[in-house]
């Protein structure tokens, strides 16, 4: 499908925003949403309370965020994702960015790749 892709359409660059997998995992498990409004909190940042700021209702963990899961869903990502970065990298069109850092800071690397073209 890459090579398609580049018989169809001209790219420019593709960017990798690179977060390693143990950051990932963490970010993902993390994930606490409300119950009643769907407001999405982070146990880090929750400071051992478990109930929505917003709202006051219970916060829970998706069951699709639990480690089993999680883990699933990034070796399906490595296994389809790794080919592709070795791919665009040889067509000298892969740009990586850090994305384990905040998200206005990966916003600012973003902008700023896309700046150089």
């Amino acid at each position: 499908q890459a090579g398609a892709l580049l018989n169809i359409a001209e790219l420019d660059v593709v960017l990798d925003i690179h977060v390693p997998t143990d950051n990932l995992m963490a970010r993902l498990t993390g994930r606490r949403v409300c119950s009643g409004c769907g407001e999405s909190y982070h146990v880090t940042t929750l400071e051992g309370r478990d109930t929505c700021a917003k709202c006051g209702e219970n916060l829970y963990q998706r069951d699709d965020d639990n480690e089993k899961t999680v883990s699933e869903r990034l070796s399906v990502y490595h296994k389809q994702t790794e080919p592709l970065i070795e791919f665009y990298k040889a067509k000298g069109l892969l740009k990586t960015v850090n994305g384990n850092q905040s998200a206005e800071a990966v916003t600012v690397e973003v902008l700023e790749v896309l700046d150089r073209l």
